[in-house]
This record gives structure tokens, sequence and C-alpha cells, in this order.
């Protein structure tokens, strides 16, 4: 699998994928990555669209 997760947390003989989209992203590029994660036994969560407290952030 070449997709890796912006956070992974892993305990025992589990790996959970977390996944930040605060992009918009297509429906179908969403079930891909799911998907390529799932052919691997993990199963990812997906935090969508920033949160408003953090979209006034000064940008390095």
């Amino acid at each position: 699998m070449s997709q890796r997760p912006d956070l992974l947390i892993a305990s025992n003989d589990v790996k959970v994928p977390i996944e930040f989209q605060c992009s918009t992203i297509p429906i179908p590029l969403l079930e891909k990555r799911t998907q390529g994660y799932q052919k691997v036994g993990m199963t990812p969560i997906w935090i969508l669209h920033t949160p408003q407290k953090f979209t006034n952030i000064p940008r390095a």
C-alpha cells in the first residue's frame, strides 16, 4: 500500500489509520482510499472538514 494515514494508532495487533480531510475530496477517491486500508486489514477513521476554531490560525 503506497498511501499512509495522517495518524496511525497501533495497539497490540490492531492498527487504526486516521485521516484528517480538510479539503473537499470526491467520494470515489475517499472510497478508493478506504478500500486500500481495508485490503491490508485496517478500517480507517475519516475526520472531515476543518473545525471553525482552526480556520483563522496563521499559516507559516
